[in-house]
């Protein structure tokens, strides 16, 4: 083979490369389409043939879902459950405790009611018992009224003697004891005293 027919067969070699490139890339979309085509029934004949596992698989993740799906619904409804359970106790204990402060308050004024009911009822009774002892008319009147302003100022007393059960008169009485005993310390000792000069 000589050099000229040696070019024209790399020529030809050439232009039937390129031939083969362009049909190629011609064809390459339809190549495409139907390497596509043949995947997808690829797929299809792999699904069928192992349809039961992919069928038990997709059953599995199912279950999977629902059962992590539910234990949160239920820790939600549980969490719900819990903050209406509190908001509810607290709700209860605050109820409890006005009707407490409320029992207390109404028992106190109770108390302090019936103590001055029975104060001014006794210095009513006190103004009736002096007007009677000193026999009505004028000097009965006259009684009753001195009877009146001495109660004026013991009612503050009483009032709060009968408010507390008896504890401010205890107070007093032991204070008018210790006075006494003071009161009789001081007179043996002035006594004494004016013996010594007499």
């Amino acid at each position: 083979m000589d050099l000229a027919s040696t070019a024209t067969l790399a020529q030809v070699n050439t232009a039937l490369a390129a031939h083969a490139v362009a049909m190629a890339s011609a064809l390459a979309p339809y190549i495409a389409v139907v390497a596509a085509i043949a995947a997808v029934i690829a797929i299809i004949v792999l699904c069928v043939k192992h349809w039961d596992e992919i069928k038990e698989a997709c059953g599995k993740a199912w279950d999977f879902i629902k059962e992590k799906t539910s234990a949160a619904v239920e820790a939600v409804k549980d969490k719900f459950n819990d903050m209406k359970e509190a908001i509810s106790n607290k709700i209860d204990t605050i109820k409890q405790s006005v009707s407490e402060k409320f029992t207390a308050v109404k028992e106190t004024m109770g108390t302090i009611m019936a103590a001055a009911k029975d104060t001014v009822k006794e210095k009513l009774d006190n103004i009736k018992k002096a007007y009677d002892e000193h026999g009505g008319g004028l000097k009965g009147a006259a009684a009753a009224v001195m009877e009146g302003v001495k109660g004026y100022y013991s009612a503050g007393y009483t009032f709060i003697n009968k408010l507390t059960d008896g504890k401010l008169g205890e107070v007093v009485d032991k204070f008018k004891a210790k006075m006494s005993g003071a009161k009789e310390v001081v007179t043996n000792s002035l006594n004494a005293i004016k013996e010594k000069f007499s």
